[in-house]
Formats: C-alpha cells, structure tokens, sequence
C-alpha cells in the first residue's frame, strides 16, 4: 500500500530525528569520558570556572544541534514534497511560515556559529592549559629535584597565562626574607639569587593571609594602591602561595599579561592547579630526602651499635668470641644482637608488642624468644603500675618528640628478681619518618647500683667522719678550685661555704704565699709524691692571718690521670705563737747565759787585773812618797800613776759591763746629764751637728750618775767614730709606760720608764754586727784602735741599773740606741761630799788577803800611814790570828775572792769573835751582790783595788774614826 506524503514525510523526518539524536548523545557522551579520564585516570583536576566553562560549550553545541535538526526537518519537508510533485501529487509546503523564519533561523545559525568558534577557541586555550598541566603532571612524578620542580612550574604557569615576567620565591628560615630560585624576563623582574624583604613587597599579603593575591588594577586595588610601573605592561598581577602540607615554602608572582590583558580568575585557577602539583611534588620530594637522611642515621646507628657491641666483647671477659664469618648482613646483624648475652636487645611497636627478642633479653629476664615474641608486651617486665605509667610516660615522649631517651628502669625477671636495667631507648621510624616502634638496649646494672649504694653509704660514713674531725679536709681541681671542703675548713677560714667553692687560693693569701703554693703544688703535680707545709698563712674573712699546717696529695681518676689535690689542714697559730715565745725564750735565756758567761770572765780579767794594778799602784805610790819632786824620776812616776788610772778606767768598764760596778744609786734628772754630756762632747766634734729634743716633764729615775754619763760617752764616741766626715746626732727623751713596750724579746717589768734615744747618721751596722755589738772585746776597728769594751759596758750599766737597751740599724742608714730606764717618783736631792787630805793613824790593822804581792804592797802602804799591820794570806789564818789578838786588832782590811774560806764566811766567823769588830772589803771585783750582802751584815766599808794611799787613809780613818762626812 503506498504511503501518502504526510506518511513519507514523517517516516523522514523521524530517520533524520534519530540521527540528530544519536549526534546529540555523542555530544554529551563522548566529552564527559574524556573528563572521566582527566579527572579519575591522569589525576588531572579542573576548577570551576573551567568546569562551568566546558557545559556551556557542550549546552551551545547542543543547542545548535537541536537548531540544526530543525533546519533539517524543514529542508527535508520541502525535498519530499518537491519529489512528489515531479510524481504528479500535491503537497502542501508552510512556505509563509518557512518564509518568515528563515532569517530567524540564520541569523541564529550565525550566532551559533560565532559562539561555536569561541567555544571552540576556548576550548583550544583549555586543551592548551590541560597539556601544560599534564607535562607538569609528568614531570612532578618523575622528578625530586626542586630547582626543575620549580622552573617547570614557572615555565608552565606563564605559558598558560601568558604572562611575560614571573619569579619564584623561596622562604628563607627567618620568615622575613625571600631568596629567588627561578625568574624569567629578568631584564624587568627580580634576578635570579637575588634576595627579597617581605616588608617592603606585597609578599606581606601573601605570607599573612596564606592566600593568592589577584590584582587587576594595582592602582584601584584596595589591597595595593600603588602607582603602577608601566614598563611591566598591564596594571594586574597574581601572586600564588607555595605550599608543602602546612608549611609556606614560597610564592609564585606572575605579571605583565600580553595585550594589556588582566589576570582573571581562569589564571588563577589554573595556577592554583601547578602551585598544588608542585607543593605535593615539593613535599613528596622533601619526605623523600628524610628518608634518605632516616636511612643514612639507621646505617650509621647499625655501624655504632656494631662498634659498641665490638667494645662491650672487648671489656666483658666472659663474652663469647664470634665463631664464623656471617654470609650476610641480616644473618650477620641477627648474630651480632644474640651473642651479647649481657646486653639485652628488645624492639616493640607502638602497641608495646614485643617483635625482637635477643639472646641477652633471655639471659637476663628470663623468658626466651619463642615464649614472648608476638604473644606478649613489654609491660610484662614492669613490676608494678608506677613503673608501667613511667615507661608510658616515656613511650609517648619518644614517639612525640624523636628522641633517644637514656633512663635506669626497675624491672622483675621471670622467676620474679627485681632488677635495675640501664636503657637506652630509640624510636624506630619508617620511610616517612614516623615512629612505629621503639627500640630499647639493656644492661643488667644490679650489682652496679649495690656497689654504687654500697659506695655512696661508704662516703657518708666518711663524710661524716670529715666533717666531725677538727682538721679541715679540702679537695681541689687542676686550676686550684674547690671541689669539697669539710665544714672545718669553713671554721678555719672563716668564710661559707659557698664562697669558698667560688674562690680559689690566690683570694685568701698574700701574693707571695700563692706564688710559693703554686709551686708546692706544681711540684705534687710533677712528681706525684706528698708534701707537707708548715707555714701555711690565710687571711681570714675578717682580715686576720691564722697559719696552717697541710698536708696535701695528688688525686688521679681510674685511668691514672692526675684529676687536682686533696689535703689535710689543722690550724697552728696558737702553737707556732707558742714555738716563737719558746724560741724568744730560748734566744733570750741563750743571749742572757753567752752575757752571763762573757761576764763572768770579764769580771774575772778585770779582777786579776786589778790585782795586778793594785800591786803597781802600791809601789808607785811609795816611790812618790820617797821621791823629791824636783827629782827626774818624779814625772815618770806621775806618768805611771796615770797609767794606773787608765788601767783602773778599763777595768772599770769591764766591771760596768757585767754590773760589778760600785754604784751610788740616787734620783737624777736624764735631761741635765743628757744636756751636759752632750754640750762638753759638742766642743770636742765641731763636724757634728748636735739635735736636741728633751722632754720637759721627764720623769726621774734612780741611777748612778757617773756610770749613765760614761753610758752617754760611749755611744757618743761610737757615733763620731761611724761620722768621720761630720753628721748629726739626735738626742731625745720621754716617757714611756710598759704597755707600749710589746714584742720586746726580754721581759718588760710593769711600771713606767724613760726613754733615752740617740741616733747619729753614721755608715750604720749590718745584722751580723749588730748580733755582736754588747760582746767584750768585739771591735770593728782593729785591736790597736779599740778594746772592744765600750758597748759591752754600755749593755752592762744599763742592765744593772734595771733597764733595756735595742739597737736599730742599716748599713748606710745610720744607727738608733734606745734605752729605757725604770721611772722613780723620788724627789732628786743634792748632797756635798768633802774630800779630805791623806790622814794618818796609830791602829792595829789586820790585813787579808791571798795574792802575796798584794799583802806585801798594801803593808808598807799601812805601815807609811802609821798603822801597825798583822798579815794573813787566808781566811782560816785571819781568824786565827783575830782569835789570839782580838783585844789588839782595832780593824780589819778583808779581801773578798779567796780560795779556803771567802770573804763572806771569814766575815761571819769574825762576827762570831766579836760582834763589835770593824771590817774594810777590799776587792778587785767593784761592789756586786755578794759585797753588797755583807755590808748589809754590818760590814764597815768597800775599797776597790787598785787604791792608792790617800783612797786608803781615807776609808780607814771615816772607819776607824766614825767619821760620816768623808767618803771615798
């Protein structure tokens, strides 16, 4: 049956339908896989406005199909009705309508068309974009590098939005400062190298914000405002931050669009892609590198741990030695952890599962590999909840912070012994750097921390020993700083402790005494032996000085390396005070026992040699009494005479010196003896310039006043004998009381004295002059000029007058007497003493004495003076004598030194005859204790030898005649 137009036409039209829908489908179709393949395959990602961008494109062409399809219909209407009419049939063709809207329909075409090649360039630009994106895909996956990371993502980024000027920036570690790794177009942007400050860009946006910053119009721009420079082009710009995980690596700056075009949202999208693939590539490649660094610490922590598993089988002697060379490294490693059977070796992960168990652990705890690896936790060696929650503690610490932790952890084996274990703890990391487990190396250190408690029981003990002791204990480093002190040292010293701990030993002693101390030690250092100081001066923290006595020895550390000093000090200041009064003593008891001892036989010089002059005396003076004197043999008698006296004088000064002299004591006034010596010596010495500074209230004091002038004389004549050139003297007296006269080495009497100095300017005396100087005899000046008598005299009437003498001198500086004399109350009172003429007798002398020519010469002398003389050459014989003439005998003339029976005891045994009997001492020594005695026995009278005739007639007759108004 043949089908009508209309039929055919539909049946067209239809056909022509569904092939417009089946283009239709394709068009959606076919692009949507190609977006599952970007988005899901090639891990490609588009933003939105890409995406919104590539509906519209599919909707248009969409719409324009659908265009078209009408279009079809319409030319397909009118080809089937053409058709039938060559055929002979009608048909009915819209042509108005057609007519009417096939301008509408080109001009719609037209639009279409024009949208379609848009479409179709932006679909270009978009292909464009997606082939950069997919070779920068590829090279983020293939490469670590971030130099060619990054100059791909500049490359790339300014492809797809045609900028001309780009850079990248990386942070510097400040934060603050940007250096340029990638540029392109430097002859307008930053240099390669080049560094830049945050502050002075807008990188401060970007870096706060932690945002890209799209700039279209710099100087309308809120965010900018800033004049814009028109040698970049285009007033917009985009700056993209760089990311790795959270951390800003850097910024992406972008400017001057070709064209005077503006970045818009599309770039900055698609730049947000490459920035996103590069900061993933940029963080992959940075965990990449920390894998490399992880591998290379476990190398070298696989090589320590080798090496200090070498050392513990070098000092353990009971360590295994390694039997055969391993064939690998994890049968070399295994076997390495296994053979350390005092070192235990465990690894858990962070569930605390046990999944490493060595040889050691097994020693050590108990348990062996099969029994807790994989089948139970660590926990299992922790007695008790404390010390699990410890060990938590410090899991949790390694896996949070990376960290070795070092700790000595309590923990129970399996038979149930508690132990101290030294562990070492290391997390374990994986190729990330995260922790996923912990590795802990052990050692048993039981009996360590047993002798360690025993050890620190020990010092305790003993540092309670120290500080109980009275000596102070100290320990001292190299440089001489305190490392331990007992509390006595503290007492010593007087300082605290803790600022003695900050001091060392040139802060509490002299210069001298540190430098001295410097080399004591130096030479413990150097020859490792002891020593002992005796004399060790401190100044206290009061500024007063103790002496110490130490004792000091080197200390060395287990490898015998000299480490500083310990030492022992006890305080002597009170025994070396002690000592040196002993030894003043001593020196003072030596010094008195050497005066004693010249003494004594000075005196007995001076006494024989009295003897001697005695007999001269006696012969010349009978010679005179014989001679005219007018005869020539008188003047050499007179010469003689005075000779005598000179005799006399030395003997003087001799009995002067060890205090046998005769002496008149009475109150006197210093300063007139003093003012008239000094005047008369003045007269003498014109070259010396005499200074004079007497004090006016000067106190009187008891003395003989001829012996104090022949005191003044001597030291006189010594000073002008040291000033041969002329000089001066300085003479001065006051007052001093005993208090002011300390640290003599003699003792000082209590009570008051006088002060008499004199000091010349002289060449002065060295130490080993001055030592001598009091001793007779001793001279500086030869014997033919001197006797050595002056000052030994000096010494002697100023010690028998109860006094002190000291001498101060330099050589070239002069020399300083001071004498000190007791100070007396007593008024001075001047008496006048008549002198007669020699006086003769008629008595009945006994004369006694043992030096025969003595006995010869003082008979005549009596027998000239009229005296009737009976002679004795002993004591017993002149008691025997007195005994038989007792009646007769009106006096008796007593020697003093005799050897049977002496002067003393003859004068008792007289006594005993006759109570009443008048006796004369005669003695060659002056008038000493012994004299003195006896003359407080009753005793008459004392002559000195030598005497002359007129010396005696005079004492005989004050005697003989009661006569007090005449003495000798």
């Amino acid at each position: 049956m043949a089908l009508s137009l209309k039929e055919r036409l539909r049946m067209r039209r239809k056909g022509l339908r569904y092939h417009l829908v089946i283009v239709e489908f394709l068009v959606v179709v076919i692009p949507f896989l190609i977006l599952f393949y970007i988005f899901f395959l090639r891990h490609i990602f588009l933003g939105t406005s890409q995406m919104i961008l590539i509906a519209l494109t599919l909707v248009l062409i969409l719409s324009g199909l659908i265009i078209l399809r009408q279009i079809f219909d319409r030319f397909s209407l009118l080809s089937i009705s053409l058709q039938e009419a060559k055929k002979g049939g009608r048909a009915l063709i819209p042509v108005q309508r057609d007519t009417v809207e096939q301008p509408e329909i080109t001009r719609s075409f037209n639009r279409f068309m024009n949208r379609l090649e848009e479409i179709t360039a932006e679909l270009q630009q978009g292909t464009f974009r997606l082939l950069n994106i997919r070779e920068l895909t590829e090279v983020v996956r293939k490469s670590l590098d971030y130099d060619e990371l990054l100059n791909m993502l500049l490359e790339k980024s300014m492809n797809v939005t045609g900028a001309q000027i780009g850079s990248v920036l990386m942070a510097e570690s400040d934060g603050n400062r940007f250096r340029v790794v990638a540029a392109r177009g430097t002859e307008l942007g930053p240099e390669k190298g080049s560094y830049i400050n945050m502050h002075d860009t807008l990188l401060q946006y970007v870096v706060s914000q932690r945002t890209s910053l799209l700039v279209q119009d710099i100087e309308n721009d809120p965010r900018t405002r800033k004049v814009n420079n028109p040698r970049y082009g285009s007033s917009s710009f985009l700056s993209m931050p760089i990311f790795a995980g959270e951390s800003l690596l850097g910024v992406l700056n972008l400017s001057s669009k070709e064209m005077q075009q503006v970045f818009d949202p599309h770039d900055e999208d698609i730049v947000s892609i490459m920035v996103g693939e590069i900061g993933f590539a940029l963080d992959n490649a940075r965990l990449h590198s920390q894998v490399l660094e992880h591998v290379k610490d476990l190398q070298e922590r696989t090589v320590e741990l080798t090496r200090a598993n070498e050392q513990m089988e070098e000092q353990m002697e009971d360590r295994k030695q390694i039997e055969k060379h391993l064939e690998d490294t994890n049968k070399f490693l295994h076997n390495i952890l296994d053979s350390s059977l005092s070192i235990s070796i465990i690894s858990t992960d962070l569930e605390q599962n046990v999944i490493f168990w060595n040889k050691g652990s097994e020693n050590i705890f108990g348990y062996t590999a099969e029994e807790i690896v994989g089948k139970r936790t660590i926990k299992v060696l922790y007695p008790d909840e404390e010390m699990k929650q410890q060990v938590d503690e410090i899991r949790s610490l390694i896996k949070r912070e990376k960290i070795n932790v070092h700790k000595e952890l309590r923990e129970i084996t399996k038979d149930g012994r508690m132990l101290w274990v030294n562990l070492n703890l290391t997390p374990r990391l994986d190729e990330r750097g995260n922790v996923i487990g912990i590795l802990g190396i052990g050692e048993d250190i039981t009996e360590y921390r047993k002798r360690e408690d025993d050890l620190r029981r020990s010092e305790e003990k003993y540092r309670s020993i120290l500080e109980a002791i009275e000596e102070g204990y100290f320990e001292v480093d190299l440089g001489g700083h305190f490392t331990f002190l007992n509390d006595a040292v503290c007492r010593i010293s007087g300082h605290a402790r803790e600022t003695l701990m900050r001091m060392g030993n040139r802060d509490f002693t002299e210069p001298e005494t540190a430098k001295r101390m410097y080399l004591i030690f130096n030479e413990i250092y150097r020859t490792g032996s002891p020593a002992k100081v005796t004399d060790y001066e401190i100044i206290k923290a009061d500024g007063s000085k103790v002496i110490l006595e130490m004792s000091a020895s080197l200390m060395r550390d287990a490898s015998g390396n000299p480490i500083g000093f310990r030492g022992v000090v006890r305080d002597v200041t009170q025994r070396k005070q002690a000592e040196e009064e002993q030894r003043r003593l001593e020196t003072q008891l030596q010094y008195a026992q050497k005066m004693e001892a010249l003494g004594t036989l000075a005196g007995g010089i001076a006494h024989n040699f009295n003897n001697l002059l005695m007999g001269i005396m006696g012969n010349t003076s009978l010679l005179l009494l014989d001679t005219d004197s007018q005869s020539p043999h008188y003047e050499k008698l007179k010469k003689i005479e005075k000779l005598i006296d000179s005799g006399a004088l030395l003997t003087k000064q001799l009995l002067g010196y060890v205090r046998e002299g005769h002496y008149e004591i009475k109150p006197i006034d210093l300063n007139r003896v003093v003012k008239e010596t000094a005047d008369t010596f003045a007269m003498t010495k014109k070259n010396i310039t005499l200074h004079q500074e007497l004090n006016e209230k000067l106190s009187t004091v008891k003395a003989d006043q001829g012996q104090i002038e022949q005191v003044l004389w001597n030291l006189y004549v010594n000073a002008a004998e040291a000033m041969p050139i002329g000089g001066g003297l300085f003479l001065s007296t006051e007052n001093v009381a005993d208090e002011k006269m300390t640290r003599r080495p003699y003792d000082v009497k209590p009570g008051n004295y006088v002060l008499v100095t004199v000091r010349d300017t002289g060449i002065g005396m060295d130490k080993k002059t001055m030592d001598r100087i009091f001793e007779p005899f001793f001279t500086t000046k030869g014997l033919s000029k001197g006797t050595g008598l002056g000052l030994s005299s000096v010494y002697g009437m100023v010690k028998a007058h109860g006094g002190y003498i000291e001498v101060e001198s330099k050589k070239g500086k002069g020399t300083t007497f001071s004498m000190y004399f007791p100070g007396t109350p007593a008024e001075i009172k001047e008496r006048k003493i008549a002198i007669g003429e020699m006086r003769e007798g008629t008595e009945t002398i006994l004369l006694v004495d043992d030096e025969e020519q003595i006995l010869e010469v003082s008979k005549d002398m009596l027998k000239v003076l009229g005296y009737t003389v009976h002679t004795a050459n002993s004591g017993k014989k002149a008691i025997a004598i007195y005994r038989a003439h007792k009646d007769g005998i009106d006096m008796v003339i007593l020697d003093m030194i005799m050897p049977d029976l002496s002067g003393g005891e003859t004068y008792d045994q007289l006594k005993k005859i006759n109570p009443d009997v008048k006796v004369l001492l005669s003695s060659g020594y002056s008038i000493d204790s012994q004299a003195s005695e006896i003359l407080k026995r009753g005793c008459d009278g004392f002559i000195q030898k030598p005497f002359d005739l007129k010396g005696l007639s005079q004492n005989l007759r004050t005697i003989l005649a009661h006569d007090p108004d005449t003495s000798l």
